[in-house]
């Protein structure tokens, strides 16, 4: 009898048995933590027969695992700390989001003392993706090459080089991006772009909210870009105009709890954005009114804005393939309001703002309701101009077994746009049966739904098959007539392939969309291919 009792006992208090325990549960009864074990795993789990190949042992050999140190500055809480379970699923995410992680998981272990041991598990993803790329989309190639390293010798830094050519220009680009620089929360990113008919900068530094207790936000950059704006109709080039912009800010944001996983962030910025336009070449007889191409420049002081709430939820199989999904069902509205002044050196004084929020709701276990808009624009003298106004909702439910309904409906307004904020209904905007610029206006409305099928089916533990079925349906308000279009209908399917092995947006798709209405679409069926998915 004192035999198997203290078997029993072994048993309740052992770390196997005590793992299982939840972390809301731990948090209730105040457990310590202990201490912190971080697991880093391989890109293929070299333990399982169905990736113990040449490919995952090769794969293996090449990749160079994160370090420790990269995953221990994301954690948000430290050994002597009270388990807080919504700091846990926080830390969670955060790995996450990192393009260089597949997985990330925290689980507890027990001590028969009552405190507890963090095991962060981590599976890292494939980072580096050298190789060839080539998308088509709206009857538009885009093909190219490109080098990634998203987590250079496992630091989490990333360096890539890539040429592209579509059909506007060719592009060289380098870019390199340090996600804790010198050991901090500040990001730094850095990009070159040379193109055929111009060039791009961009200089960033920022130490963002990494989490809804961050007390606060700093950041700044500077942009520079040179290129040739194309006007389109029907998808042929309808203009070109030589564009300079430049823009630069610095900002600042101070956040204050309002309540459980709340907060409201205010701060402030200044901002500077310059336009300037060569004169325009009309390349085609299409009747597209001539863009706004006077010389603006903005200075000014502007008061920022955001109430926050973390409330987590994760789905699977939704937008990606065998992958953990984070969506937040709290509100995020984040606003700003601000003058550009001519004492600052505008060339006008205007009030401007911006304002956009996003909310989920989860209809069951296996579904969920997202919505998401903004408005945005400049006062000049009462005229308000380049006014934004978009709102959108998309709504999954995989209660289907192996298969999900996906929707997404997107509507959009603009008031006296900027040559660069033109609206175009096309595939772009959602309708993939469609070449891309199809139509030029200022009122948009695009409906989009897919059937999504994924199997067991892997190839090489690398790429899992799916099936994917869809219809799109949008129109607009165009600006050659001033009045709306007839409604264009396009139907499509084909295959969902998912990266097993890689992080965010893992699916490529290769599909057909078929346009069923429109003397315009002067066009057969289009080849989707690349990494597409919007929703």
């Amino acid at each position: 009898m004192l035999v198997v009792t203290a078997c029993v006992l072994a048993l309740l208090l052992s770390p196997t048995r005590a793992a299982a325990q939840s972390w809301d549960a731990l948090a209730a009864r105040g457990a310590v933590i202990a201490g912190i074990d971080i697991d880093i795993s391989d890109v293929f789990d070299v333990t399982k027969p169905s990736e113990n190949t040449w490919l995952g042992r090769t794969a293996n050999a090449l990749h160079a695992r994160t370090r420790r140190g990269v995953v221990q500055r994301e954690l948000l809480f430290a050994v002597g700390d009270v388990v807080n379970a919504a700091r846990i699923h926080e830390t969670e995410r955060n790995l996450r989001r990192y393009a260089f992680i597949h997985e990330a998981r925290l689980v507890p272990v027990v001590e028969p003392n009552g405190q507890v041991r963090v095991r962060v598990d981590v599976t890292d993803a494939w980072s580096l993706t050298p190789g060839l790329t080539l998308g088509r989309t709206g009857g538009a190639t885009t093909w190219g090459f490109h080098a990634d390293e998203r987590n250079l010798a496992g630091t989490g830094k990333t360096l890539g080089f890539a040429y592209e050519r579509d059909r506007e220009r060719s592009t060289n680009e380098i870019t390199y991006t340090d996600p804790q620089l010198a050991n901090s929360r500040w990001t730094l990113k850095l990009r070159y772009t040379d193109y055929s008919d111009g060039r791009s900068s961009l200089v960033h530094l920022e130490r963002p909210y990494f989490s809804i207790e961050t007390p606060y936000a700093a950041g700044a950059f500077v942009r520079r870009v040179n290129y040739a704006l194309t006007g389109y109709h029907l998808g042929d080039p309808a203009f070109s105009i030589p564009a300079r912009v430049d823009s630069a800010a610095v900002y600042a944001s101070r956040a204050f709890p309002v309540g459980y996983r709340t907060a409201f962030r205010l701060g402030a910025a200044f901002r500077m954005q310059d336009y300037a336009y060569g004169a325009t070449t009309r390349t085609g007889s299409a009747p597209v009114p001539d863009p706004d191409t006077s010389v603006r420049r903005f200075r000014g002081m502007s008061a920022t804005w955001a109430i926050v709430q973390d409330r987590p939820a994760t789905f699977r199989d939704f937008a990606s393939i065998g992958q953990t999904e984070d969506f937040n069902l709290g509100w995020s509205i984040a606003g700003e309001t601000g003058y550009f002044a001519r004492r600052l050196g505008a060339i006008k004084s205007a009030t401007f703002g911006d304002v956009a929020g996003r909310k989920a709701w989860r209809t069951h276990e296996r579904g969920l309701v997202q919505i998401d808009g903004g408005a945005s624009g400049r006062d000049e003298s009462g005229l308000w101009r380049n006014a934004l106004l978009r709102a959108g909702m998309t709504v999954y439910d995989g209660r289907v077994a192996g298969q999900t309904f996906a929707a997404r409906v997107d509507v959009a307004a603009v008031t006296r746009p900027d040559p660069e904020t033109w609206l175009y209904l096309d595939s772009t905007a959602g309708l993939r049966g469609y070449v891309d610029h199809f139509l030029a206006g200022d009122r948009r409305v695009v409906l989009s739904v897919d059937d999504r099928i994924i199997t067991r089916w892997d190839l090489l533990g690398v790429l899992r098959v799916g099936f994917v079925g869809y219809a799109d349906a949008g129109a607009i308000r165009r600006f050659d007539t001033g009045r709306w279009s007839r409604t264009f209908v396009d139907v499509g399917g084909g295959l969902r392939l998912g990266r097993l092995k890689g992080s965010q947006d893992n699916v490529v798709q290769i599909s057909v969309a078929v346009p069923l209405v429109g003397d315009e679409a002067r066009h057969g069926p289009l080849l989707v291919l690349g990494n597409v998915v919007r929703f």
